[in-house]
């Protein structure tokens, strides 16, 4: 095996092959599966990091086979054959040992010698950002993206002492538990706001700012409609009642009169579906002239207008708001306008989220491939009409439990981003472990 190689402050530099040992996993034909010991196969490993209980298949293994593919603590077991390349090298690291387990020949077991490594150290080195990239580098692709032992074997890690190995893993492992913390949380509270959108537009909010109670509650304050049981302060219409009468639908121009050949490097923004199932009015980058504007007016995007997708991914809803470029619609969009100083674009924008809209949205999207809806269907869909003052009560509930959301996400985010420098700079060892705790102090605040 190759030697390691000292580089500084008690680090070495070494390959994988001068680290441990490499085995393929067992391969087997398909009347040795669902009987025998447990089985570790790709789907165990794939979108996991752990692996730390009986897995759920079993195969036929002899006492020989059980020995030379047992798993025990601290190994690593490596994805050897993906789809696609991002899934080639992948890891999860045995946490205990499980008795008389193997593992799939789709997979490759690195044991490392000796007592020389933290475990949670080394598989935070296969997931960092650098070493996957030589490792894909290093892959084959037939069918699959592939990677071998010859290939593992001579990926380099730099390791500092176990002690430092540890301390770098707590670190990192922190940073880890505030993620899973703060995604628990954005679960919760997406939870929360679905349940708080169907109580809002089943019940509504009284104007000293709390829900109705429930028709088995008080059954006084509703009424029967075609819509179902609705607080008689609702009634029952269309969502199109909700919007401007001479403009308030607007599909986006036919794809003869928008090609490619027109777009220019600046301009008047062209607003398409990218924008709208991204959440964002800033990504993309397509422009026209201004003489193309003019042209295509009927189609502009003004402040308030509500944005939604129409083919394939049907139905996602954009409300346009400050700053944003002005611009038209591309064919795959329809713009919505609320009526003037009536209805609040916010209000639409939830309206048409709600799980009756969508269900009828679903059930009139026509189209072959994929589903397709048109003005036609928006002037289809039916919706209970709330006066003015109540929406914004209803939207100020939402916007809430969004606000908290969003705030959470970004700090997800921040979290996700911070994670990959501080893997940079400490599995590498430009900043030595002394100075982690100073690194990791303002991300988890």
């Amino acid at each position: 095996m190759s030697e390691s190689i000292a580089i500084s402050s008690g680090w070495t530099r070494a390959p994988l092959g001068a680290l441990g040992t490499f085995t393929n996993g067992i391969n087997k034909g398909a009347d040795d599966f669902g009987f025998g010991v447990p089985f570790v196969n790709l789907l165990d490993v794939f979108g996991k990091t752990l692996i730390d209980d009986y897995p759920q298949g079993l195969v036929n293994a002899t006492t020989t086979e059980i020995e030379r593919y047992s798993l025990r603590a601290g190994d690593v077991i490596f994805i050897r054959s993906s789809v696609k390349p991002s899934g080639v090298g992948l890891t999860a690291l045995v946490e205990r040992g499980i008795e008389n387990t193997v593992y799939s020949g789709f997979l490759i077991r690195f044991r490392p010698a000796g007592d020389h490594f933290a475990a949670p150290f080394l598989q935070y080195c296969f997931y960092n950002e650098e070493f996957r990239r030589k490792l894909i580098s290093r892959s084959t692709v037939s069918a699959n993206t592939n990677i071998n032992q010859v290939a593992l074997k001579q990926l380099e890690l730099s390791l500092p002492p176990p002690s430092q190995q540890r301390r770098i893993a707590e670190i990192l492992t922190t940073v880890d538990e505030a993620m899973e913390q703060t995604e628990a949380l954005v679960g919760k509270l997406e939870q929360m706001k679905a349940g708080l959108m169907h109580d809002l537009f089943t019940r509504g909010v009284t104007p000293d700012g709390h829900l109705r109670p429930t028709r088995q509650e008080a059954p006084h304050l509703y009424h029967q409609t075609p819509l179902g049981w609705l607080p008689k302060a609702w009634s029952p219409g269309l969502l199109s009642d909700y919007l401007d009468p001479s403009n308030g639908i607007k599909p986006g121009p036919f794809g003869s009169s928008l090609t490619k050949d027109i777009y220019t490097s600046s301009g008047y923004r062209i607003y398409g579906q990218e924008q709208v199932i991204a959440g964002s009015l800033e990504v993309g980058d397509y422009h026209i002239s201004a003489a193309k504007f003019a042209e295509m007016r009927m189609f502009e995007v003004l402040e308030g207008d509500i944005l939604l997708s129409l083919v394939g991914t049907v139905g996602c809803v954009l409300v346009v708001e400050p700053p944003f470029e002005p611009g038209i619609i591309n064919p795959r969009l329809m713009r919505l306008r609320p009526l003037p100083g009536r209805t609040a674009p916010q209000f639409i924008r939830h309206l048409l989220l709600t799980a009756d809209i969508r269900r009828q949205i679903d059930s009139l999207a026509g189209g072959g491939t994929m589903p397709v809806i048109n003005g036609k269907v928006i002037r289809r869909l039916r919706a209970p009409l709330i006066e003015s003052q109540e929406q914004e009560r209803i939207v100020q509930r939402i916007a809430s439990v969004e606000s908290k959301i969003e705030s959470s996400t970004t700090y997800l985010a921040k979290l996700r981003q911070q994670k990959q420098g501080l893997m940079q700079d400490l599995l590498t060892g430009r900043v030595r472990v002394g100075a982690t705790q100073a690194l990791a102090d303002p991300i988890l605040k």
